[in-house]
Protein backbone atom coordinates (compact mmCIF):
# COMPACT_ATOMS: atom_id res chain seq x y z
CA UNK A 1 0.00 0.00 0.00
CA UNK A 2 1.38 3.41 -0.97
CA UNK A 3 0.60 6.87 0.33
CA UNK A 4 2.51 9.68 -1.36
CA UNK A 5 3.20 12.64 0.92
CA UNK A 6 3.43 16.19 -0.40
CA UNK A 7 4.97 18.75 1.95
CA UNK A 8 2.69 21.69 2.76
CA UNK A 9 4.10 25.16 3.30
CA UNK A 10 2.68 28.05 5.31
CA UNK A 11 -0.23 30.08 3.97
CA UNK A 12 -0.06 33.89 3.63
CA UNK A 13 -3.41 34.27 5.45
CA UNK A 14 -2.79 33.82 9.22
CA UNK A 15 -6.50 33.79 10.06
CA UNK A 16 -7.29 30.69 8.02
CA UNK A 17 -7.31 27.32 9.77
CA UNK A 18 -6.39 24.05 8.02
CA UNK A 19 -10.00 22.88 7.77
CA UNK A 20 -11.51 26.25 6.87
CA UNK A 21 -9.63 27.39 3.79
CA UNK A 22 -11.45 30.20 1.98
CA UNK A 23 -13.20 29.07 -1.24
CA UNK A 24 -12.18 32.32 -2.91
CA UNK A 25 -8.53 31.72 -2.10
CA UNK A 26 -7.98 27.95 -2.56
CA UNK A 27 -4.57 26.39 -1.86
CA UNK A 28 -2.13 26.53 -4.75
CA UNK A 29 -1.32 23.33 -6.58
CA UNK A 30 2.08 21.80 -5.92
CA UNK A 31 4.73 23.20 -8.30
CA UNK A 32 6.49 20.81 -10.62
CA UNK A 33 9.91 21.64 -9.21
CA UNK A 34 10.45 19.94 -5.81
CA UNK A 35 12.72 22.69 -4.52
CA UNK A 36 9.78 25.12 -4.60
CA UNK A 37 7.80 23.03 -2.09
CA UNK A 38 4.20 21.84 -2.23
CA UNK A 39 0.82 23.53 -1.84
CA UNK A 40 0.35 26.17 0.86
CA UNK A 41 -2.22 25.15 3.43
CA UNK A 42 -1.70 26.70 6.84
CA UNK A 43 0.25 29.26 8.83
CA UNK A 44 0.23 29.57 12.60
CA UNK A 45 -2.26 32.29 13.76
CA UNK A 46 -0.42 35.50 14.64
CA UNK A 47 2.66 34.57 12.66
CA UNK A 48 4.67 37.60 11.56
CA UNK A 49 3.02 40.07 13.94
CA UNK A 50 6.20 40.41 16.01
CA UNK A 51 9.69 40.68 14.62
CA UNK A 52 10.81 39.49 11.22
CA UNK A 53 8.41 37.40 9.14
CA UNK A 54 9.73 33.85 8.77
CA UNK A 55 8.44 31.29 6.28
CA UNK A 56 8.13 28.17 8.44
CA UNK A 57 6.98 24.75 7.33
CA UNK A 58 3.66 23.80 8.85
CA UNK A 59 3.16 20.26 10.12
CA UNK A 60 0.48 19.44 7.55
CA UNK A 61 1.26 17.15 4.63
CA UNK A 62 -1.18 16.61 1.80
CA UNK A 63 -1.84 12.95 1.03
CA UNK A 64 -1.82 11.85 -2.59
CA UNK A 65 -3.89 8.76 -1.90
CA UNK A 66 -4.19 6.03 -4.55
CA UNK A 67 -6.71 3.95 -2.61
CA UNK A 68 -9.83 6.07 -3.18
CA UNK A 69 -12.79 3.94 -4.19
CA UNK A 70 -10.93 0.63 -3.87
CA UNK A 71 -12.46 -2.31 -2.05
CA UNK A 72 -10.76 -3.07 1.28
CA UNK A 73 -11.32 -6.28 3.22
CA UNK A 74 -11.32 -6.03 7.01
CA UNK A 75 -10.67 -9.14 9.11
CA UNK A 76 -11.01 -9.78 12.82
CA UNK A 77 -7.97 -11.56 14.27
CA UNK A 78 -8.01 -13.47 17.58
CA UNK A 79 -4.99 -14.94 19.36
CA UNK A 80 -4.60 -17.72 21.92
CA UNK A 81 -1.80 -19.89 23.27
CA UNK A 82 -2.08 -23.59 24.04
CA UNK A 83 -1.44 -24.36 27.72
CA UNK A 84 -0.95 -27.86 29.09
CA UNK A 85 -2.65 -28.49 32.43
CA UNK A 86 -1.47 -30.59 35.36
CA UNK A 87 -3.13 -33.73 33.96
CA UNK A 88 -1.85 -33.17 30.45
CA UNK A 89 -5.09 -31.60 29.19
CA UNK A 90 -4.48 -28.85 26.66
CA UNK A 91 -6.50 -25.64 26.92
CA UNK A 92 -6.37 -22.28 25.15
CA UNK A 93 -5.67 -18.97 26.86
CA UNK A 94 -6.58 -15.77 24.98
CA UNK A 95 -3.92 -13.14 24.30
CA UNK A 96 -5.29 -9.60 24.18
CA UNK A 97 -2.79 -7.12 25.67
CA UNK A 98 0.70 -8.19 24.58
CA UNK A 99 1.04 -6.17 21.35
CA UNK A 100 4.60 -7.30 20.71
CA UNK A 101 3.69 -10.98 20.90
CA UNK A 102 0.51 -10.47 18.86
CA UNK A 103 2.44 -8.64 16.14
CA UNK A 104 5.15 -11.30 15.98
CA UNK A 105 2.65 -14.17 15.77
CA UNK A 106 0.50 -12.48 13.12
CA UNK A 107 3.29 -11.72 10.66
CA UNK A 108 4.90 -15.12 11.21
CA UNK A 109 1.53 -16.68 10.33
CA UNK A 110 1.20 -14.50 7.20
CA UNK A 111 4.65 -15.49 5.95
CA UNK A 112 4.06 -19.17 6.73
CA UNK A 113 0.73 -19.26 4.83
CA UNK A 114 1.45 -17.14 1.78
CA UNK A 115 -0.97 -19.30 -0.24
CA UNK A 116 -3.80 -17.99 1.97
CA UNK A 117 -2.81 -14.39 2.70
CA UNK A 118 -0.88 -13.47 -0.42
CA UNK A 119 1.88 -10.86 -0.23
CA UNK A 120 2.37 -9.20 3.16
CA UNK A 121 2.95 -5.86 1.38
CA UNK A 122 -0.81 -5.48 0.74
CA UNK A 123 -1.79 -6.07 4.41
CA UNK A 124 -2.09 -3.56 7.24
CA UNK A 125 -2.44 -4.73 10.86
CA UNK A 126 -3.18 -2.62 13.95
CA UNK A 127 -1.38 -4.99 16.38
CA UNK A 128 -4.64 -5.67 18.24
CA UNK A 129 -7.42 -7.40 16.33
CA UNK A 130 -8.05 -5.71 12.96
CA UNK A 131 -6.30 -6.44 9.67
CA UNK A 132 -6.95 -4.73 6.32
CA UNK A 133 -6.14 -6.28 2.96
CA UNK A 134 -6.33 -5.17 -0.67
CA UNK A 135 -7.02 -8.78 -1.66
CA UNK A 136 -9.51 -11.22 -0.23
CA UNK A 137 -7.84 -13.97 1.76
CA UNK A 138 -8.29 -17.47 0.37
CA UNK A 139 -10.77 -18.99 2.82
CA UNK A 140 -14.50 -18.81 3.49
CA UNK A 141 -15.70 -16.78 6.51
CA UNK A 142 -13.27 -18.19 9.11
CA UNK A 143 -9.99 -20.08 9.29
CA UNK A 144 -7.83 -21.27 12.21
CA UNK A 145 -4.03 -21.39 12.02
CA UNK A 146 -1.45 -22.91 14.36
CA UNK A 147 2.17 -21.76 14.50
CA UNK A 148 5.13 -22.56 16.74
CA UNK A 149 6.95 -19.58 18.26
CA UNK A 150 9.64 -20.00 20.93
CA UNK A 151 8.57 -23.60 21.63
CA UNK A 152 4.94 -22.56 22.22
CA UNK A 153 1.91 -23.29 20.06
CA UNK A 154 -0.19 -20.24 19.19
CA UNK A 155 -3.66 -20.41 17.66
CA UNK A 156 -4.69 -17.58 15.32
CA UNK A 157 -8.31 -17.27 14.19
CA UNK A 158 -9.06 -15.01 11.20
CA UNK A 159 -12.70 -14.08 10.53
CA UNK A 160 -14.15 -12.03 7.67
CA UNK A 161 -15.57 -8.81 9.09
CA UNK A 162 -16.36 -5.94 6.69
CA UNK A 163 -15.98 -5.09 3.02
CA UNK A 164 -15.81 -1.31 2.51
CA UNK A 165 -14.76 1.27 -0.05
CA UNK A 166 -11.77 3.38 0.93
CA UNK A 167 -12.71 7.05 1.26
CA UNK A 168 -11.63 9.43 4.01
CA UNK A 169 -14.39 11.86 3.00
CA UNK A 170 -17.02 9.24 2.19
CA UNK A 171 -20.69 9.94 2.94
CA UNK A 172 -20.98 6.46 4.47
CA UNK A 173 -19.99 6.49 8.13
CA UNK A 174 -18.62 2.93 8.02
CA UNK A 175 -16.39 3.64 5.02
CA UNK A 176 -15.14 6.91 6.49
CA UNK A 177 -14.44 5.46 9.96
CA UNK A 178 -12.58 2.36 8.75
CA UNK A 179 -10.66 4.33 6.11
CA UNK A 180 -9.46 6.82 8.73
CA UNK A 181 -8.37 4.04 11.08
CA UNK A 182 -6.50 2.29 8.27
CA UNK A 183 -4.80 5.50 7.08
CA UNK A 184 -3.66 6.33 10.61
CA UNK A 185 -1.85 3.02 11.06
CA UNK A 186 -0.27 2.98 7.58
CA UNK A 187 2.18 5.67 8.72
CA UNK A 188 3.81 3.34 11.27
CA UNK A 189 3.16 0.00 9.53
CA UNK A 190 6.70 -0.68 8.32
CA UNK A 191 8.23 0.08 11.71
CA UNK A 192 5.65 -2.20 13.38
CA UNK A 193 6.25 -5.07 10.98
CA UNK A 194 7.84 -8.15 12.59
CA UNK A 195 10.33 -9.40 9.98
CA UNK A 196 11.77 -12.89 9.75
CA UNK A 197 15.06 -13.39 11.60
CA UNK A 198 16.87 -14.18 8.35
CA UNK A 199 15.78 -10.84 6.84
CA UNK A 200 18.75 -8.86 8.20
CA UNK A 201 18.05 -5.65 6.28
CA UNK A 202 14.44 -5.40 7.47
CA UNK A 203 15.43 -6.33 11.05
CA UNK A 204 18.05 -3.57 11.07
CA UNK A 205 15.46 -0.99 9.97
CA UNK A 206 12.75 -2.05 12.44
CA UNK A 207 15.28 -2.06 15.30
CA UNK A 208 15.76 1.70 14.87
CA UNK A 209 12.17 2.58 15.79
CA UNK A 210 9.67 2.22 18.59
CA UNK A 211 5.96 2.81 18.02
CA UNK A 212 3.06 3.50 20.33
CA UNK A 213 -0.38 3.70 18.71
CA UNK A 214 -0.09 6.50 16.10
CA UNK A 215 3.25 7.86 17.37
CA UNK A 216 6.73 6.78 16.32
CA UNK A 217 10.07 7.26 18.10
CA UNK A 218 13.62 6.96 16.84
CA UNK A 219 15.65 4.78 19.21
CA UNK A 220 18.92 6.54 20.13
CA UNK A 221 21.95 4.63 18.89
CA UNK A 222 25.21 3.95 20.68
CA UNK A 223 27.87 6.52 19.93
CA UNK A 224 31.64 6.27 19.81
CA UNK A 225 31.79 6.88 23.56
CA UNK A 226 29.60 3.80 24.18
CA UNK A 227 26.90 6.00 25.70
CA UNK A 228 23.38 6.39 24.39
CA UNK A 229 22.61 9.74 22.83
CA UNK A 230 19.75 11.77 24.23
CA UNK A 231 19.12 13.37 27.62
CA UNK A 232 19.20 11.23 30.75
CA UNK A 233 16.20 12.06 32.93
CA UNK A 234 16.86 9.58 35.73
CA UNK A 235 18.74 6.30 36.22
CA UNK A 236 17.45 4.00 33.50
CA UNK A 237 15.10 6.67 32.07
CA UNK A 238 15.76 8.63 28.87
CA UNK A 239 13.80 11.08 26.73
CA UNK A 240 13.25 10.08 23.09
CA UNK A 241 12.10 12.41 20.34
CA UNK A 242 9.09 11.20 18.38
CA UNK A 243 6.25 12.25 16.11
CA UNK A 244 2.52 11.62 16.24
CA UNK A 245 0.09 11.79 13.35
CA UNK A 246 -3.59 12.02 12.54
CA UNK A 247 -5.48 12.10 9.25
CA UNK A 248 -7.55 15.21 8.48
CA UNK A 249 -9.91 16.21 5.67
CA UNK A 250 -9.54 19.70 4.21
CA UNK A 251 -12.47 21.78 3.03
CA UNK A 252 -11.62 21.02 -0.60
CA UNK A 253 -12.05 17.29 0.28
CA UNK A 254 -8.32 16.61 -0.05
CA UNK A 255 -6.59 14.64 2.70
CA UNK A 256 -3.79 15.82 4.95
CA UNK A 257 -1.62 14.08 7.51
CA UNK A 258 -1.01 16.23 10.58
CA UNK A 259 2.40 15.78 12.23
CA UNK A 260 3.50 16.88 15.67
CA UNK A 261 6.78 16.43 17.54
CA UNK A 262 6.80 15.09 21.06
CA UNK A 263 9.16 13.82 23.76
CA UNK A 264 8.37 10.70 25.76
CA UNK A 265 10.21 8.96 28.57
CA UNK A 266 11.37 5.36 28.14
CA UNK A 267 12.84 2.88 30.58
CA UNK A 268 15.98 1.10 29.44
CA UNK A 269 14.66 -2.39 30.10
CA UNK A 270 17.85 -4.08 28.89
CA UNK A 271 20.05 -2.20 31.33
CA UNK A 272 22.04 -4.54 33.55
CA UNK A 273 21.98 -4.14 37.32
CA UNK A 274 25.56 -2.84 37.58
CA UNK A 275 24.97 -0.10 34.99
CA UNK A 276 21.76 0.89 36.76
CA UNK A 277 23.64 1.08 40.06
CA UNK A 278 26.33 3.21 38.39
CA UNK A 279 23.70 5.77 37.35
CA UNK A 280 22.43 5.89 40.92
CA UNK A 281 25.95 6.44 42.27
CA UNK A 282 26.43 9.23 39.74
CA UNK A 283 23.13 10.82 40.76
CA UNK A 284 24.25 10.71 44.39
CA UNK A 285 27.42 12.65 43.55
CA UNK A 286 29.95 9.88 42.98
CA UNK A 287 32.27 10.54 40.05
CA UNK A 288 33.83 7.89 37.87
CA UNK A 289 33.65 5.99 34.64
CA UNK A 290 31.27 3.04 34.25
CA UNK A 291 33.95 0.92 32.59
CA UNK A 292 36.38 1.61 35.41
CA UNK A 293 33.66 0.84 37.94
CA UNK A 294 33.03 -2.57 36.37
CA UNK A 295 36.78 -3.28 36.32
CA UNK A 296 36.93 -2.57 40.04
CA UNK A 297 34.09 -5.01 40.67
CA UNK A 298 36.05 -7.79 38.98
CA UNK A 299 38.83 -7.50 41.55
CA UNK A 300 36.95 -6.69 44.71
CA UNK A 301 33.46 -6.85 46.14
CA UNK A 302 31.38 -4.03 47.61
CA UNK A 303 31.89 -3.11 51.22
CA UNK A 304 29.01 -3.20 53.68
CA UNK A 305 28.01 0.45 53.19
CA UNK A 306 27.91 0.04 49.40
CA UNK A 307 25.77 -3.09 49.65
CA UNK A 308 23.39 -1.34 52.02
CA UNK A 309 23.22 1.71 49.73
CA UNK A 310 22.46 -0.49 46.70
CA UNK A 311 19.77 -2.38 48.61
CA UNK A 312 18.08 0.83 49.77
CA UNK A 313 17.95 2.35 46.29
CA UNK A 314 17.03 -0.76 44.26
CA UNK A 315 14.65 -2.52 46.63
CA UNK A 316 11.40 -3.39 44.84
CA UNK A 317 12.82 -3.04 41.31
CA UNK A 318 11.65 -5.78 38.94
CA UNK A 319 14.55 -7.91 37.79
CA UNK A 320 14.90 -10.18 34.76
CA UNK A 321 18.14 -11.99 34.08
CA UNK A 322 19.26 -14.78 31.79
CA UNK A 323 22.56 -15.11 33.67
CA UNK A 324 21.28 -16.68 36.88
CA UNK A 325 23.80 -19.40 37.77
CA UNK A 326 22.51 -22.86 38.64
CA UNK A 327 24.56 -25.85 39.78
CA UNK A 328 23.15 -28.93 38.01
CA UNK A 329 24.82 -32.36 37.97
CA UNK A 330 28.19 -31.01 39.00
CA UNK A 331 28.23 -28.18 36.45
CA UNK A 332 27.24 -24.53 36.45
CA UNK A 333 24.79 -23.32 33.83
CA UNK A 334 22.83 -20.16 33.06
CA UNK A 335 19.08 -19.89 33.60
CA UNK A 336 16.47 -17.17 33.15
CA UNK A 337 14.81 -15.84 36.27
CA UNK A 338 12.19 -13.14 36.95
CA UNK A 339 11.64 -11.55 40.32
CA UNK A 340 11.71 -8.47 42.53
CA UNK A 341 15.02 -7.22 43.87
CA UNK A 342 14.98 -7.60 47.65
CA UNK A 343 18.53 -7.11 48.90
CA UNK A 344 22.22 -7.60 48.17
CA UNK A 345 23.49 -10.34 50.45
CA UNK A 346 26.57 -9.93 52.62
CA UNK A 347 28.55 -12.65 50.88
CA UNK A 348 31.84 -12.20 49.01
CA UNK A 349 31.81 -12.85 45.25
CA UNK A 350 33.38 -16.03 43.90
CA UNK A 351 34.48 -17.33 40.53
CA UNK A 352 32.47 -20.10 38.86
CA UNK A 353 33.74 -22.34 36.08
CA UNK A 354 31.22 -22.61 33.24
CA UNK A 355 30.84 -25.50 30.73
CA UNK A 356 32.23 -23.43 27.84
CA UNK A 357 35.51 -22.91 29.71
CA UNK A 358 34.90 -19.28 30.66
CA UNK A 359 34.83 -17.88 34.16
CA UNK A 360 32.41 -15.33 35.50
CA UNK A 361 32.08 -13.47 38.76
CA UNK A 362 29.02 -14.58 40.67
CA UNK A 363 27.16 -11.74 42.40
CA UNK A 364 24.89 -12.66 45.28
CA UNK A 365 21.52 -10.99 45.38
CA UNK A 366 18.15 -12.16 46.59
CA UNK A 367 14.93 -12.06 44.55
CA UNK A 368 11.60 -12.78 46.16
CA UNK A 369 8.30 -14.03 44.69
CA UNK A 370 8.51 -14.28 40.88
CA UNK A 371 6.48 -11.59 39.10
Amino acid sequence: MILVLGRCLSSPNPTHSPTRASPSNPPRQSPTRPEEGACEIYRRPGSGTKGELLDLLANWYELKCRLDGKEIYQYKIEFAVEVKGARGKISRRKIEKNRGLIRHCFWECVRSHRDVFGSHFQIVFDDVQSAFSLERWRFHEKKVFKINVDKQVFVITATEDTLFLFGLASDRVVDRTLSTHMANIIFTQRTRYAPAIRDEEECAFVAKWETYRTSIYHIPQYGSDSELTGPVIAPGVRAWLGAYTSVKTLQNSNYALAFGLMNSLFYELNMDLITFYFYIREQAGYKGDSTRFEKELENMGMDHSQRRHMTDRLQGVRVKTDKAILFVKGKYQFAERHGTFECLLDYPPRTCSLPNGKNMLEAYFFMKSPV
